[in-house]
């Protein structure tokens, strides 16, 4: 069964998101993640992402470049 979790973060609140926090939501589970914001940010936890084991292919990002 597919499901999607729509979980918003305030940066200030809570800190920048960390690619442990992304994976360890649904213990188990390798999360196919969508992204959406600015290169540095995608670059970080793609790398973080690849780092714990996540396959490239369950990274997606937005092909626009945010100014």
């Amino acid at each position: 069964m597919s499901s999607v979790t729509l979980n918003i973060r305030y940066t200030e609140r809570d800190g920048h998101l960390q690619a442990d926090e992304l994976l360890t939501a649904n213990p188990g589970a390798k999360p196919s993640i969508w992204f959406c914001g600015p290169q540095g940010f995608a670059d970080a936890l793609r790398a973080g992402l690849r780092s714990r084991g996540l396959p490239a292919r369950l990274f997606h990002q937005e092909a626009f470049q945010m100014r």
